[in-house]
C-alpha cells in the first residue's frame, strides 16, 4: 500500500509540476512528410510550418537529415502547410485535414529559385497509413452535422463502424441491465458495451457501471475517433473500445447554427397497443355482468427539440470562443395495457369444465370437494358436488363485491378488492415526460506559439419520466430517472522546441444519477401472466460522483523516432444509496390444483369425467394468499468508497524507412479497489505493432524482414547466410542493406539508409553482392539508372573527398 502511494505522490507531483497541455491524448492529430529536391534528393534544415486555417495558430518545424518532418499534437483542424528553404521557391500545401488520432501524410518535391513564385501542391491521405496500427474509424464534422439521428445522439453513429452492434440488443444473460447501472449501448466484437472508454477532449465521461455521463449536444462536437482495437500504450483504461471526441471551438470568423425539430400526435398514427382500461379506477367488477373490455385509444405526443451554437474570436488569432445549447421537451402519453378484459377475475378456461360438470351433477351426490390445509395424509371436506361447484366458484372468483360465507372468509374478500384496484389503477393511459438540456462553453487562447490554453464547462441535464413500459408491467413498477452533470476542464500546451512538446489535462466533475419509483415504499407483487406491481426492488436509487482527473503526456520527437510518455490518475468518488429489496417482494405462481380442492387436480374423483386436470394460476394464488416466496432486504443502503485509478505509459513510433514503421510501448494501470476487495497490480499492458507498405512481392520475404530488424536490434549480431535463391544477406555494424542480384535491382527500398555497391559478382552460375551502410549522407551524391530488369532504382556512389 506504501508503494501504491508513493506511486500517486511522485503521478501527482509530475503533473502539477508541468500543468503543460496540448490537445490531450487521443484528441489531436500529426503530419508527416518529406521535402525533397528537383533531383529526389532530401532537403534538409527545411523550415515546414502548418497554419490552422480558422484561427491563425501556427507549429513549426524543420526538417532532418533525412529530409522529413513530423509535427505532431496538433488540434483536429484544417491547415495550410508551407516549406521554405534558402535557394528554393517556397512551397504550400492548403486544405491539409487533420482528423483525431490519424496521421496525414504529404511531400513537397521542392524546385530551385529562379522566379518569385510560389507552387501550391495537393494533400492527399496515404493509400496505406503506415504511422497508425490500431483499428480505428473517425466519425467527422459532415457525418454528424448531415445524417439524421434519433435524439441527436452522435455516439449513435459509432454502429456505423466494423465489428460494432447495439448492446442493449443483445442477450442480456450476461449482463445485468436496470436503470440505475446503465451502459454505454455500444457493444465491441460482441462484447457487453459496459467496457468502454469515452473521453471529451481528453477527459473521461464514463460512470461507474460502464455508462456514459451527460456530455455534450451535437452541435459541440466537431469529430470523434473510434478505437475498436490494437490502439497504443497512450490510450487504456478499457477493456473494450476507446472513443475519443473532440469538441468544437471558435475561429477568426463568426459562424452558428441554429435549428429546431416538431413532432405532434397529429402526425402520428394510433399505436395499435395503446388500449383503455376496461375498468376504471374505482369501479366494481361484478361476476354476473358480462366481461367489459378496453378500447384502442390515440395517445398524444408533444416533442420539441432545439437549439444553436455561435463560436466568433474574442482577439483574432488569440482568444476564441465557441458556446452551444441543446434542448428536448417531450410531453407524451403511453398506455399500460394489463387490464383490457375483466375475465381474468373468473375462473380460468381450465377450470370452468370441472365446475361445470360439478354443478350439472346436483346435490344428490357427495364429492371430496375442498383440501383441508394441512393435513397428512391429504383429508377432504365432502360436500354436495352443486354445493361444491358454487365453493370453489366463489374461491377461484376475484370478486371485491362476494358475501361472505362458510368457504369465502372476509380475508380473501379484502386481497380481491386490493386485487382489482391494483388493476385498475396501474394500467391505461399515463404521461411520459422527458426533459433534456445540453449546454457548453469553450475558451480557447494562445499566449504564444509556444503556449495555449483552453478551459471548458459544460452542464447536463435529464428527467426521464417513463412507466417502464414492457410486457404486463404496472405504472407502480415504472420509475424516472434525474440526472444533472457538471463538468471543469482546464488544459494547457507548451512547445519547450519543435521537437519536445509537454500537455497536460486538470478535469473536475460533479454528477448525480437518481432512479426514482413512481410510487415508493410499496412491496412487489409479482404475478406472472397477469403483471408486475409494486416498487422494483432495486430502488430508489441515489448516486452522486465527484471525480477529480490530472494527466501529463510529453511527446518527443528525435530522428525516426517519436516517444510519448505521461502519468494519468482519475479520483473516483462515489456515493450512492441503493434500498434492495427494502419495501419487499412478494413473487407468485401456479400451483397445483390440489392444494384447494381434489377435484381440480383428478376430476375424475368426483365424477366429473372427459375434464383435465386445472393449476390455480398466479392472480388465484394471490386472491387466496398463497405466494412462492418472498424477498425482503435489511442493513445500511448507504456506499460511499473513493477507487483511485492510476495509469503511465510509454511508447515509440520508429518510422524504420518511409513504408515501414514500429510501435511498441507499454502501459501499467492500477484499479484500487476498498475494503476487502482485492487490487490487482500486475496490470502490465505490452504494445507492439509492426506495419508498412509493399510495392512488389518480393518486399515482403519474411526472411528479408527478419534479418532487416535483426541488424536494427541487434547491431553487434554478424549473419551471413543464402536467403533465397541467387541472394546473399550479409549484417553487421555496418552491412544493413540487401541486394536481389539475381533479378539486378534493390529487393527492396531502404530509402534511410545509404549504401555502396560493392559488386556484383557472378559465381556459381548466381549474383553475389555486397553493400556497405554509409553513416555520411551527405558525403553521396544521388544517381539514377536503370538494370537490365527495366526497373528504375537508386544507386548511391560515394563522393571523392
Amino acid at each position: 500500500m506504501r508503494s501504491i502511494n508513493l506511486l500517486r505522490v511522485v503521478l501527482t507531483c509530475l503533473l502539477l509540476g508541468g500543468m503543460i497541455y496540448a490537445q490531450g491524448v487521443g484528441t489531436s492529430g500529426d503530419i508527416r512528410g518529406t521535402v525533397t529536391d528537383p533531383q529526389g534528393a532530401v532537403v534538409a534544415n527545411a523550415t515546414v510550418t502548418a497554419t490552422d486555417a480558422g484561427k491563425g495558430i501556427k507549429h513549426t518545424v524543420t526538417t532532418d537529415a533525412s529530409g522529413q518532418f513530423h509535427l505532431i499534437a496538433l488540434q483536429p483542424a484544417t491547415y495550410n502547410v508551407s516549406v521554405a528553404k534558402s535557394g528554393f521557391q517556397s512551397e504550400i500545401a492548403k486544405n491539409v485535414v487533420v482528423t483525431v488520432g490519424q496521421t496525414s501524410t504529404i511531400s513537397f518535391p521542392m524546385k530551385l529559385s529562379q522566379v518569385s513564385e510560389q507552387i501550391e501542391v495537393t494533400a492527399e491521405p496515404p493509400v496505406v497509413e503506415t504511422e497508425k496500427g490500431a483499428q480505428a474509424s473517425v466519425v467527422n464534422e459532415q457525418t454528424i452535422r448531415e445524417l439524421p439521428i434519433n435524439r441527436r445522439d452522435y455516439l449513435t453513429f459509432t454502429l456505423l463502424a466494423p465489428a460494432v452492434s447495439d448492446s442493449t440488443r443483445l442477450a442480456s444473460d450476461q449482463d445485468y441491465r436496470v436503470k440505475q447501472t446503465p451502459q454505454s449501448g455500444l457493444s465491441f466484437y460482441g462484447s457487453n458495451g459496459r467496457g468502454n472508454s469515452v473521453t471529451v477532449d481528453g477527459g473521461e465521461v464514463n460512470d461507474d457501471s460502464g455508462g456514459v455521463r451527460l456530455n455534450m449536444g451535437q452541435d459541440a462536437v466537431q469529430e470523434f475517433q473510434i478505437n475498436r482495437s490494437n490502439y497504443g500504450a497512450d490510450l487504456g483504461g478499457a477493456s473494450g473500445a476507446t472513443i475519443n471526441i473532440v469538441t468544437k471551438s471558435g475561429s477568426n470568423d463568426v459562424h452558428g447554427t441554429l435549428f429546431g425539430y416538431f413532432r405532434n400526435d397529429a402526425l402520428d398514427a394510433a399505436n395499435p397497443f395503446s388500449v383503455s382500461q376496461a375498468l376504471a379506477p374505482g369501479a366494481t367488477f361484478n361476476p354476473a355482468a358480462p366481461d367489459a373490455n378496453g378500447t384502442h385509444v390515440k395517445d398524444t405526443l408533444s416533442r420539441e427539440q432545439f437549439g444553436g451554437s455561435v463560436g466568433f474570436p474574442i482577439k483574432k488569432d488569440k482568444t476564441f470562443l465557441y458556446s452551444s445549447f441543446e434542448g428536448l421537451m417531450s410531453d407524451a402519453q403511453n398506455a399500460v395495457p394489463i387490464l383490457t378484459n375483466t375475465s381474468i377475475f373468473r375462473a380460468s378456461a381450465a377450470q370452468q369444465p370441472i365446475l361445470g360438470g360439478l354443478a350439472a351433477q346436483g346435490n344428490g351426490v357427495n364429492v371430496p370437494c375442498l383440501t383441508i390445509p394441512g393435513s397428512n395424509p391429504p383429508a377432504f371436506v365432502t360436500l354436495p358436488a352443486a354445493v361444491c361447484a358454487g365453493a370453489l366458484q366463489s374461491l377461484l372468483t376475484v370478486d371485491p363485491g362476494a358475501s361472505p360465507s362458510p368457504f369465502l372468509g372476509p380475508g380473501q374478500i379484502a386481497r380481491n378488492g386490493y386485487i382489482v384496484n391494483q388493476f385498475e389503477n396501474n394500467g391505461g393511459i399515463f404521461p411520459y415526460n422527458t426533459r433534456l438540456y445540453l449546454a457548453s462553453t469553450r475558451l480557447d487562447h494562445q499566449f504564444s506559439e509556444r503556449n495555449q490554453v483552453a478551459l471548458r464547462y459544460s452542464f447536463g441535464h435529464d428527467l426521464e419520466e417513463n412507466p417502464d413500459l414492457t410486457s404486463l408491467t404496472g405504472f407502480s413498477r415504472g420509475s424516472s430517472v434525474k440526472a444533472f452533470d457538471h463538468t471543469l476542464l482546464g488544459s494547457w500546451f507548451h512547445q519547450f522546441s519543435p521537437r519536445t512538446l509537454n500537455e497536460a489535462r486538470v478535469q473536475w466533475n460533479y454528477a448525480n444519477f437518481d432512479v426514482v419509483p413512481n410510487t415508493p415504499g410499496q412491496a412487489g407483487l409479482d404475478i406472472p401472466g397477469f403483471a408486475n406491481l409494486g416498487t422494483q426492488i432495486f430502488l430508489p436509487s441515489f448516486t452522486i460522483m465527484r471525480r477529480y482527473e490530472f494527466a501529463d503526456n510529453v511527446s518527443l520527437t528525435r530522428g525516426k523516432h517519436t516517444i510519448k510518455f505521461g502519468g494519468y490518475e482519475l479520483y473516483r468518488g462515489n456515493h450512492s444509496e441503493s434500498h434492495t429489496f427494502f419495501p419487499g417482494r412478494f413473487v407468485f405462481g401456479n400451483l397445483p390444483g390440489g392444494l384447494l380442492s381434489p377435484c381440480l387436480s383428478v376430476p375424475a374423483l368426483c365424477g366429473v369425467a372427459g375434464a383435465n386436470a386445472a393449476p390455480i394460476d398466479s392472480l388465484q394464488s394471490v386472491a387466496l394468499g398463497l405466494p412462492q416466496f418472498y424477498q425482503q432486504g435489511f442493513g445500511n443502503p448507504i456506499y460511499n468508497y473513493p477507487r483511485p485509478f492510476t495509469a503511465a505509459f510509454v511508447q515509440d513510433q520508429w518510422a524504420m524507412t518511409s513504408n515501414f514503421t514500429l510501435n511498441v510501448g507499454v502501459r501499467y494501470e492500477l484499479d484500487s479497489q476498498y475494503g476487502k476487495l482485492s487490487t490487482d497490480k500486475n496490470n502490465f499492458a505490452p504494445r507492439l505493432v509492426c506495419l508498412g507498405s509493399f510495392q512488389r512481392p518480393q518486399d515482403c520475404c519474411p526472411r528479408r524482414l527478419r534479418n532487416f530488424l535483426l541488424a536494427h536490434l541487434w547491431p553487434d549480431c554478424r549473419r551471413s547466410a543464402d536467403i533465397g535463391s541467387g541472394e546473399r544477406y550479409t549484417a553487421d555494424r555496418t552491412d544493413v542493406c540487401a541486394v536481389d542480384c539475381f533479378a539486378g535491382e534493390f529487393c527492396c527500398h531502404l530509402p534511410d539508409f545509404v549504401c555502396t555497391e560493392q559488386g556484383p559478382v557472378h559465381h556459381a552460375g548466381r549474383w553475389e553482392c555486397r553493400l556497405h551502410y554509409s553513416s555520411r549522407p551527405d558525403s553521396v551524391r544521388h544517381q539514377r539508372h536503370s538494370h537490365r530488369s527495366g526497373a528504375s532504382v537508386e544507386r548511391f556512389v560515394q563522393r571523392p573527398a
